[in-house]
Order: C-alpha cells, then sequence, then structure tokens
C-alpha cells in the first residue's frame, strides 16, 4: 500500500483479485475523517484476464495524482508495470506497460517492487529474477504524459550468489537518487546498493572510433566523436542521464 504526502489518498493492492490472479489497485480518498473509494479499481490495459500480479507492490507521487502499480508474475514472469493518472476525480492508464530492456536469463518479474519520484515523473521498477534470481532494476522518467527507460538496467557490483537486486526499491523525492535491495547477497547476508543520476549528456552521434588500451595511444579523435575507451560502454542515443553504482552497503 502507499499514501500520497499529505496523507489524503491511499492506493491498496490485492495481486490475487480475479479468476486467475490477475490482481489489482484500489484508490481510496479521505474528507475530513470519512474514507471513501475513489473510482473502479485499477488494472492494467494488457494484464486482463492473465495471471499478472497486479498490486504486488504499488506506489504514489508526492501529490497523490501519479500510481504506478507493478505485476511480478504478468507474461509468464516477465513482469511489468502499469502508470495511472488522476485528473478530476478520475483513473486512467497513461500509456502502455513499462517493461524494461536488458533482461539476462531467467524469469526477471519485472515489478516486484516499484517507487516513485516526489513529482512522480521518475519511476523505478525491480525485477528480483533478471539473470537467475541475481536481479535488477530499471529506471523510467516521464515527458509529456510519454514514459521511457532511462539508460541500462541497475545492477549493484559485487553481488555473490543468487542476490535478487530488486526484491525492494526506493527513490529520492527530486528521483535523483535510488537504493536497490537484494536479500539473498552472501548467503541470505543481504545488502543493499544506492546508485546516483549521474549529469545530463548531449545526445550521442554514431560511434566513429572505437580505441583499445594499445591503440590510443598517439591516435587522434575528431572533435565531436564519440569513442569506447579500455572496453568502457558508452549509454546509446536518447539516453539523459546515467546511473552510477556508489558503495555497497
Amino acid at each position: 500500500m502507499a499514501l500520497s504526502g499529505d496523507g489524503n489518498t491511499a492506493l491498496v493492492g490485492g495481486f490475487e483479485d480475479g479468476a486467475n490472479d490477475t490482481g489489482a489497485a484500489w484508490v481510496f480518498t479521505r474528507s475530513g475523517s470519512v474514507w471513501g473509494q475513489q473510482g473502479s479499481k485499477l488494472v492494467g490495459a494488457e494484464a486482463g484476464g492473465t495471471t499478472a500480479f497486479l498490486g504486488y507492490s504499488v506506489a504514489l507521487s508526492g501529490d497523490g495524482n501519479t500510481a504506478i502499480v507493478g505485476g511480478p508474475d504478468y507474461g509468464d514472469l516477465a513482469g511489468a508495470a502499469w502508470v495511472f493518472t488522476r485528473s478530476g476525480g478520475v483513473w486512467t492508464q497513461q500509456g502502455s506497460k513499462l517493461v524494461g530492456t536488458g533482461v539476462s536469463v531467467g524469469d526477471a518479474q519485472q515489478g516486484y517492487s516499484v517507487a516513485l519520484s516526489g513529482d512522480g515523473n521518475t519511476a523505478i521498477i525491480g525485477g528480483l529474477g533478471d539473470n537467475i534470481d541475481s536481479g535488477a532494476a530499471w529506471v523510467f522518467t516521464r515527458s509529456g504524459g510519454v514514459w521511457t527507460q532511462q539508460g541500462h538496467k541497475l545492477v549493484g557490483t559485487g553481488a555473490t550468489e543468487e542476490a535478487r537486486q530488486g526484491c525492494s526499491v526506493a527513490l529520492s523525492g527530486d528521483g535523483n537518487t535510488a537504493i536497490v535491495g537484494g536479500p539473498g547477497d552472501n548467503s541470505g547476508a543481504g545488502a543493499v546498493w544506492p546508485f546516483v543520476a549521474g549529469p545530463t549528456l548531449p545526445p550521442i552521434p554514431a560511434i566513429t572510433s572505437v580505441l583499445n588500451a594499445a591503440s590510443f595511444a598517439g591516435s587522434t579523435v575528431s572533435p565531436g566523436s564519440w569513442v569506447s575507451i579500455f572496453g568502457t560502454s558508452l549509454a546509446p542515443a536518447g539516453d539523459s542521464r546515467t546511473w552510477n553504482p556508489t558503495t555497497e552497503m
């Protein structure tokens, strides 16, 4: 469950709702000291009739006008999340389901955990099953009502065994700091990994040169070129920020 910043909007998930455990979420609002349901239950359009476990995780923006609902069992455990927005007391789904790219081996179960920034414009979605239970998290940002993935999936360094990163996630109010929990790390001792958003990057043109340590010496790179040095990966075109892991905690 989740609450808005003023405490007057609540979001409650029920992941076994429906004959096939489609799941759903319900919004309640408070007027004075009286709580009442607002609108119909929230169910992602793509999830209808499937086993999705919608509502396994939920989050609200500070003003209570943006909700995100995770469904980790959607698509045979691939998982997804759905965003809903409120206008004039009416809730509608915003865009299509959110599914992060770059999934490795295994059932990612994206949507096992979700979180929103204070303004509702940044979302993080945890998928503890990615890469055979190593786990990962994905960040999405909203611009003009459109959600897009920001950078690559987040995977903390130094994890051991089946860390299950993404079992829990959280975002700071400004959306620039994320923390990802992995309870399976180090034989169940568990760990958390903080990430911070890097600076805004300019659009990245096509890579014109790829240089390794040996060939870089004495080489000349034209202004405006992007290169990969010492095997360092560059973010793909369209990324506006990079996410940098800090120290494992």
